[in-house]
């Protein structure tokens, strides 16, 4: 009989073909459709197999070296009397097998057999390999995306992800346009860290940006530049990063540049420029865009640009010189036009930072101040506003009475919400004015009751005077600049920072909200022609 020819393409042939073609390949992971033909190709193959098999037995069958041992229902019996085994069924012609040669067919059966199973099995766990491989090849690989100038690594599921080689930019982009912060992230520290700026001595007129440590009383600078001054700068939302409005004063860059640089020192980065002078700016509750003043003139005014991507400046108006009162929600806040004169009304406007308002009448007066006595902050309701307010006497001089009110951005107060928190009838006046949280607020006082002072916001009138300015003191206090409670108040809501200069001399101090002497962190007097500025506490 002749052979049967039998070449079929093996099943581990076949898979290693596709594993080769599918790694060297451009084409996109296997699909259902390959899967399923690589299923076939393992039961034919199979098939073929056990058919060669079941051929060459029969071979072996018909050339008389192999018979089978017993029938496959019955179990083996040996004759323990006889060196002889006798089968179970007799061909005729031929006489007993011997014990070795029946050792030698059972032997050779379990070769096959064993070959068989090893062909099965590695064929099971190719295909296996194959179906895994090509589930996992359908889906992405994780990948922080990069910003421009950031480098992205790749990350595993559940992993931290992380930035390497970051480039900070700090040249100007293009005129008119906006640059893209990288803000990584930054752990919160456990300590309570004030951020001030220290302005000039009577060397220099370097302005250095610090950090006071309120666990270790230590100082630190983190920013100090002689080509560059920073004119303002504001601690972020969050307490993390330090907007600053930084103008050069080499003779070879006249460019006003807004920066940022996180709480720690770090990451310094140019974000726009401007031939112009930057007066301030500032950013918003999310984070994600910055508003900041130029003068009226050369197209100046309020403008806007986007922290996430870099791009054009949107002009918001022309007005330029304002008093920024309070961020509302992350794109309406609260400005107050300058008074031209001590005594005279200036219009507060609510504005919207996405618009583009052509004249002044097309923005919402929310209230008319009466002379530049007038101080705000914001509340916990975006559509409240808390405001101070006094007299001018007849020599142009504040005076009181003074009362704390709340005033509604738009339409009515809120149901039950009070509109009078406090009223001074000693003849002093407020310099300062700050949130604290929902159910404080913060102030300083001038002339009677002078000093620092907290009230509570439920109508009650219950206020507290933090630390006590004698009367006649030349002394005044006064709180940070900022449109956020953390300019002046730490995280833990423990601590105050107030500025305090009697005329002579400036220092920088520390107090607590429960009230008691504060704690000076700097002080320099006239002749050494330094001054500090409160940026805010950080985390």
């Amino acid at each position: 009989m002749k052979d049967a020819e039998f070449q079929p393409e093996s099943v581990e042939d076949a898979l290693d073909q596709q594993l080769s073609e599918q790694s060297t390949s451009a084409s996109p992971a296997p699909t259902q459709r390959m899967v399923q033909q690589l299923s076939h190709l393992y039961s034919a193959s199979a098939a073929r197999e056990q058919a060669s098999l079941d051929r060459v037995r029969q071979r072996l069958q018909q050339s008389g070296h192999f018979q089978p041992i017993q029938s496959p229902n019955q179990p083996f019996q040996a004759n323990t009397s006889s060196t002889k085994i006798t089968h179970m069924m007799d061909y005729p012609g031929r006489r007993p097998q011997s014990m070795t040669s029946l050792s030698r067919r059972r032997l050779l059966e379990t070769l096959v057999a064993l070959l068989m199973v090893g062909i099965l099995v590695g064929s099971f766990i190719t295909v296996f390999t194959v179906l895994h491989n090509s589930s996992l090849a359908g889906k992405p690989t994780p990948t922080t995306h990069a910003t421009p100038g950031q480098t992205a690594t790749q990350t595993t599921p559940g992993a931290t992800q992380t930035t390497t080689n970051q480039t900070f930019e700090t040249t100007c982009p293009a005129a008119s346009t906006s640059r893209a912060a990288i803000m990584p992230a930054i752990t919160a520290s456990a300590q309570n860290k004030l951020i001030y700026l220290t302005v000039g001595s009577a060397q220099s007129t370097t302005v250095s940006l610090n950090a006071y440590n309120t666990a270790t009383r230590q100082s630190t600078t983190l920013f100090s530049d002689p080509r560059n001054s920073v004119i303002n700068a504001h601690l972020s939302p969050d307490g993390k990063w330090i907007l600053m409005v930084v103008h050069a004063v080499s003779a070879t860059d006249t460019q006003d540049a807004i920066e940022l640089i996180s709480s720690n020192g770090q990451d310094r980065q140019t974000l726009y420029c401007n031939t112009d002078t930057i007066l301030d700016a500032w950013m918003s509750p999310d984070q994600q865009t910055v508003v900041f003043s130029l003068p009226p003139s050369n197209d100046g005014g309020l403008q806007a640009f986007s922290l996430n991507a870099a791009g054009q400046v949107h002009r918001i108006t022309a007005m330029g010189r304002v008093t920024f009162n309070a961020w509302l929600d992350n794109t309406h806040f609260v400005v107050s036009a300058h008074p031209q004169t001590i005594s005279g009304s200036s219009p507060t406007f609510l504005i919207d930072a996405t618009k583009q308002y052509t004249a002044a009448s097309d923005m919402t007066i929310i209230h008319q101040t009466q002379n530049s006595c007038t101080k705000m902050t914001g509340s916990a309701n975006p559509n409240v506003l808390y405001i101070s307010e006094c007299s001018i006497s007849p020599t142009l001089t504040f005076q009181g009475p003074t009362v704390i009110r709340s005033i509604p951005v738009t339409g009515d107060l809120p149901a039950n919400w009070p509109a009078s928190l406090w009223v001074d009838q000693s003849g002093g006046w407020v310099t300062s004015l700050q949130q604290v949280d929902d159910k404080t607020l913060i102030f300083t006082m001038d002339g009677n009751h002078g000093g620092i002072w907290s009230v509570s916001t439920d109508g009650k009138r219950t206020a507290k005077q933090l630390y006590t300015i004698a009367a006649g003191s030349k002394e005044l206090a006064l709180l940070g600049d900022t449109p956020y409670s953390s300019g002046n108040v730490s995280y833990d809501g423990s601590l105050y920072s107030v500025l305090l200069n009697n005329g002579d001399a400036q220092s920088l101090n520390i107090g607590s909200l429960q009230g008691g002497d504060l704690t000076q962190i700097i002080q320099s007097d006239n002749s050494q022609h330094i001054s500090f500025a409160i940026v805010g506490w950080s985390r």
